[in-house]
C-alpha cells in the first residue's frame, strides 16, 4: 500500500452540490453590501417569537407570491442589527448585483444551490467526487494512448440513435469501462461484474472540513468562443478561488497500477487533451494559463461536458473535426425535447464555432473571469 497527501488549490470556484436548495425565505440579500445572509432557522424563529412577529411571519410563509425575505423584514421594520444576528453565515455575492434577469422580484430572490456540508455545517468535498474525477482522467488518457482498440465503441457512439433517453450511450460507456478497468478476474465472478474493477485499489478520503468563510456565491455563466457571456439566475455556493482542500489518497498497486507519478502524468495529459480539443477555442483571458510544473484538474458541478466525458480522447489530434461532429450530435440529441428540437442551437457547433459544446462554464467574480472547477493539484508521498 502507498499513501499520499493530495492538496487541491481552487483556481476557479468549485461547486459540490448537496442536492439541497436554500430557499429565498431562508436567506436575505443586502444589495448595498453585495452579501447574502443565510439564516439559522432556530435563531430566526426564536427571535421572531420574542418580537411577537409570528403571525406576520406565518402569513409571509403562506404567501403564494413567494416574495423574498427582504419583504418580511421591511414590512415589520426589523433592523439590520437584528436580522444579521439571525445568520448562520454570510456569502459574498458580487455577481448578484445585476438581477435584471432574475425570475423573481428583488435582489437575490432566487433559490441558492447549497454546497455539500458535514453534520457540523462545514463544507467539504466527498472523496467519491475526487475519485470520480480521477477515473475520468485516467480513462481519457488510456483511450487517447490506445484508441485504435476502441474503434467499435467509437463507432457505436457515432451511430447512436438516442431512442432511450435514460440510457443514452450507457452500454458503450460500460463496454469501455469494462475493457479498461475490469481486470481483477476475481474467483466466482463474471468478467463484467463490478467486483473486478481495479479502482477498488484506489481509496480517496473525504477532504478535511473547510469553513463557511471559504464559500462565495456564483451565478451560472456561459461564455461563447467570441467572448460573449450569458448569465442566468442559477446561483451556487462555491469554494472561493485560492481555497486549499486536502485529501489522503491510498493505492494498492497489486490491484491499481497507477502510482503517484502516473496519476500526475495522467492529470497533465488529460488537461493537454482538453486544452487542445476544447479550451483553445475560447479567448485566452477566459482560462488560467497553467505554468510549467503545475498539474491541473477540474472538479465539481458546472464544469462542462468536455471535462466530465472521454469522447474527445477517442480521436487523434488530426481528427478534431470528426470529434467535434460526434459531440455536436450528442449535444443535439440529449438536449432536444418533444416541445423543442435543439433548444441550444448545437447544430451550428462545428460549422459556426468549431467546438462543441460551444459554451465554456465560467464565473465572474469582481469583474474577473474564472473557469468553474479548475484546481491546481499537488500529490506528495506520505512519510
Amino acid at each position: 500500500m502507498k499513501y499520499y497527501d493530495l492538496t487541491l488549490e481552487a483556481i476557479g470556484p468549485i461547486h459540490i452540490g448537496s442536492g439541497k436548495e436554500i430557499s429565498k425565505k431562508e436567506c436575505l440579500y443586502v444589495p448595498t453590501e453585495k452579501k447574502i445572509y443565510v439564516m439559522d432557522e432556530k435563531k430566526m424563529f426564536t427571535r421572531i417569537l420574542a418580537l411577537e412577529k409570528q403571525d406576520s411571519f406565518t402569513s409571509y410563509l403562506m404567501d403564494s407570491r413567494q416574495t423574498n425575505l427582504l419583504g418580511f423584514i421591511s414590512r415589520n421594520n426589523i433592523s439590520p442589527a437584528e436580522y444579521k444576528n439571525w445568520a448562520a453565515y454570510v456569502l459574498d455575492d458580487d455577481s448578484a448585483a445585476n438581477v435584471r434577469n432574475s425570475r423573481s422580484k428583488g435582489g437575490g430572490a432566487d433559490n441558492v444551490h447549497s454546497f455539500m456540508k458535514d453534520a457540523y455545517g462545514c463544507p467539504y468535498i466527498p472523496g467519491s467526487s475526487l475519485k470520480g474525477a480521477l477515473r475520468t482522467i485516467i480513462q481519457g488518457c488510456m483511450l487517447y494512448d490506445d484508441h485504435d482498440k476502441f474503434i467499435p465503441q467509437r463507432r457505436d457512439i457515432e451511430t447512436e440513435r438516442f431512442e432511450k433517453k435514460k440510457s443514452y450511450l450507457s452500454k458503450t460507456d460500460n463496454d469501455i469501462s469494462q475493457k479498461l478497468f475490469y481486470t481483477l478476474n476475481r474467483p466466482d465472478s463474471k468478467p463484467n461484474n463490478a467486483v473486478n474493477d481495479c479502482f477498488s485499489g484506489l481509496r480517496v478520503s473525504d477532504s478535511e472540513a473547510l469553513s463557511v468563510k471559504d464559500l462565495i456565491l456564483c451565478r451560472k455563466t456561459d461564455m461563447l468562443p467570441d467572448g460573449t457571456e450569458h448569465s442566468i439566475s442559477v446561483k451556487r455556493e462555491c469554494l472561493k478561488p485560492g481555497t486549499k482542500i486536502r485529501f489522503t489518497v491510498e493505492t494498492d498497486e497489486s490491484i491499481f497500477k497507477f502510482d503517484g507519478k502516473k496519476l500526475i502524468s495522467c492529470m497533465d495529459k488529460f488537461y493537454g487533451i482538453y486544452l487542445n480539443s476544447f479550451l483553445a477555442a475560447f479567448p485566452e483571458d477566459a482560462s488560467y494559463a497553467a505554468k510549467a510544473g503545475e498539474h491541473m484538474i477540474y472538479l465539481g458541478g458546472g464544469v462542462g461536458y468536455a471535462t466530465k466525458t472521454t469522447v474527445y480522447p477517442l480521436y487523434d489530434d488530426d481528427e478534431i473535426g470528426s470529434a467535434i461532429g460526434t459531440v455536436q450530435n450528442i449535444m443535439v440529441n440529449t438536449t432536444s425535447t418533444r416541445q423543442k428540437q435543439d433548444p441550444h442551437h448545437h447544430r451550428r457547433d462545428l460549422e459556426h464555432y468549431d467546438v462543441s459544446p460551444h459554451t465554456l462554464k465560467i464565473a465572474v467574480i469582481g469583474g474577473k473571469r474564472y473557469e468553474m472547477g479548475l484546481c491546481r493539484a499537488e500529490l506528495t508521498p506520505k512519510a
